[in-house]
């Protein structure tokens, strides 16, 4: 899916984060929308041509070396690795409280996931025990099925 389209849906799961998740600190909710946002925008981290690989386009190329577009940050092994690290960060600064930006970022990343895996290209969920990618539809990555969805 192009950025756009991960951007919109990664609003919307943003909001609906927002208003879920449990707190009444107004900077942890706005955390939870912009990780949400960042989330759901992340896993392209490995595209130089990315909404995101364009910010740090030097990152971008490296990760796209080791590991090619819709890799190793494509899969959901990525993304237990960073809920973790996240929650040790926590712990270490005594944060607890900042949690639900944690699990906003991790409900953006599993919306990219979603929608690449509903792509012709789709992701390997299995990574990096396979490399095999699965997918769940056959709309292509900025065509028609694409905006009737994102409509």
């Amino acid at each position: 899916m192009r950025g756009s389209t991960h951007l919109i849906v990664g609003a919307a799961a943003g909001v609906a984060a927002t208003l879920s998740i449990p707190t009444e600190d107004t900077k942890v909710k706005i955390g939870i929308f912009t990780a949400t946002l960042l989330g759901s925008l992340f896993p392209d981290i490995d595209n130089a041509q990315s909404k995101l690989g364009r910010k740090v386009k030097p990152l971008s190329i490296i990760l796209n070396k080791l590991f090619g577009h819709r890799g190793f940050i494509h899969s959901p092994c990525l993304l237990l690795l960073l809920i973790f690290t996240g929650i040790f960060y926590l712990f270490v600064w005594e944060a607890w409280h900042y949690w639900p930006v944690v699990a906003g970022f991790a409900i953006g990343f599993i919306t990219h996931i979603i929608l690449d895996a509903i792509t012709k290209g789709g992701i390997p969920f299995l990574y990096p025990f396979s490399k095999k990618r699965y997918n769940f539809t056959i709309i292509k990555t900025g065509g028609i099925g694409e905006a009737i969805f994102v409509g």
